[in-house]
């Protein structure tokens, strides 16, 4: 490092170092042989996540380094808060999809991985990609709450990008939705309502159709719910639903 200071390549940057140039930084790793650089960003990303660096600097480090991922870094990426995926929502879809593609489900944190790469393609408005993620997600998942909570992303992602009926596999009741809090029960009731109106407006049928009133029907059931669970964000997704259906 004193060489490097001293031949100009390094300067201070207060406690630490950082290139004179962006150039010159950019020209050594160019230089560096494909596979030894791809070596040394696997390297620096877990001596990073080691030392309790940033997910974003792991991230973009591993980001760097091709092909099927270690498995120290798959049990990172599971383990990532999915608040902190916001921060780069773009490249942790880039290595989720590369990881959950290459284990094809059947790795220790599928599910995780699986549910982390739908909200990121949610967010991203990558709809399709992310209706197939939490699709995945919920026909494998004994969680029902985890299930119902990708199933609530299906019918968005579906009501979004226009293909309600993709989002007709999510209306389906499964055995688990006994065991849903009434919290879950009431937001998987809303947005089944939401999609059950929104299939029914697709086809210009009038006030008064029976496909209107099945949507408004489920909603009022919705409201009851999230009323006695104090889910007000429910609350009001079920109003929103019930005035779209007419019910001023």
């Amino acid at each position: 490092l004193a060489d490097a200071a001293a031949a100009g390549v390094l300067s201070d940057a207060g406690d630490r170092l950082r290139f004179r140039h962006q150039l010159i930084h950019q020209v050594l790793a160019e230089q560096t042989p494909t596979a030894v650089r791809a070596a040394l960003h696997a390297e620096i990303a877990q001596l990073l996540a080691g030392s309790g660096a940033g997910p974003d600097a792991v991230a973009r480090h591993l980001l760097a380094v091709p092909g099927r991922l270690d498995e120290w870094a798959v049990g990172w990426l599971a383990a990532v808060p999915e608040p902190v995926l916001h921060a780069l929502p773009q490249v942790f879809a880039e290595l989720l999809t590369r990881t959950v593609s290459a284990a094809g489900g059947q790795q220790e944190h599928a599910e995780a991985l699986g549910t982390r790469l739908a909200l990121v393609l949610f967010w991203l408005g990558r709809d399709v990609q992310a209706l197939e993620a939490a699709g995945g997600v919920a026909q494998r998942s004994a969680d029902p709450v985890l299930a119902a909570r990708m199933r609530i992303l299906v019918i968005r992602a579906a009501g979004r990008s226009g293909r309600t009926e993709d989002g007709l596999t999510a209306l389906v009741t499964s055995p688990g939705d006994d065991e849903l809090p009434l919290l879950w029960r009431a937001r998987l009731g809303a947005w089944s309502a939401m999609l059950l109106n929104q299939m029914a407006r697709s086809q210009s049928v009038p006030a008064g159709h029976p496909a209107l009133e099945q949507a408004a029907a489920q909603a009022r059931v919705a409201l009851e719910q999230a009323n006695d669970s104090g889910d007000p964000q429910t609350v009001a997704t079920a109003r929103h639903v019930l005035a779209m259906c007419g019910d001023s």
